[in-house]
């Protein structure tokens, strides 16, 4: 049985592999009393795809990595959405960062 997160968010990765970290840094530094899970998706990236993520990313149970034999553009984040567990779900590319209070404002407004 999958346990329920406030928010699922996935992250896409296309050649962006040098921005990842700061991207999944942001979402924990950001998440306070939100409970998440991050499913990151790497589109058959030629940059290094998940070999530059941090370790301390890999070995966290909250995020989930998968890789795509070719690309497929957008439609990658579908092979995602079967592995979210979230009430919500949002996306975030890897160059974006999340303010403080993001989610929570998320969650407010959803609730509301």
């Amino acid at each position: 049985m999958k346990s329920v997160q406030d928010v699922s968010i996935i992250v896409s990765n296309y050649n962006s592999s040098d921005l990842i970290n700061g991207a999944l840094e942001s979402i924990v530094s950001t998440a306070g009393d939100v409970s998440f899970d991050v499913i990151i998706i790497d589109d058959a990236s030629i940059d290094g795809g998940f070999a530059l993520v941090d370790e301390k990313y890999k070995r966290d149970q909250r995020f989930i990595f998968i890789q795509c034999e070719k690309h497929v553009g957008y439609s990658a984040l579908n092979v995602a959405l079967n592995r979210t567990r979230g009430k919500y779900l949002m996306t975030l590319e890897t160059a974006a960062r999340l303010w403080p209070g993001a989610l929570q404002a998320l969650e407010t407004f959803r609730e509301e």
